[in-house]
């Protein structure tokens, strides 16, 4: 198995930021770490007018229908900052674009349904 960007192992939302912060002192700008796998679902972010990480903690949504999340989370944190939002309010309305989904999402099949 290839090693993390990082080289570090992420299980906990420390590490999360810890990562963040390595990643922009790699020279990324900005970062953004989803955690839809933790309990709570958070994400952590580096803006770059800011020093900190800031976590962005969402709700568990119990369903099957997780297929597509990170490719809806990226277009729909794309979309608001194509519109003028700063990272921190793109990224905070992307996250609660992708908990509607998951609320919404139909259970197709047997298998992994996708949001839609």
């Amino acid at each position: 198995m290839k090693p993390p960007l990082t080289g570090m192992r992420i299980n906990t939302i420390d590490d999360m930021g810890a990562a963040a912060l390595r990643l922009r002192a790699m020279g990324a700008r900005n970062v953004i770490i989803t955690g839809g796998h933790m309990d709570p679902p958070t994400d952590v972010i580096t803006p770059e007018s800011g020093a900190d990480v800031i976590a962005l903690k969402g709700r568990t949504v119990v369903t099957r229908s997780t297929h597509g999340t990170g490719c809806a989370f990226s277009t729909a944190l794309t979309c608001k900052l194509a519109q003028g939002h700063n990272l921190l309010a793109a990224a905070k309305a992307a996250k609660q674009f992708v908990e509607t989904a998951l609320r919404n999402a139909p259970v197709m099949g047997r298998g992994t349904s996708p949001v839609v």
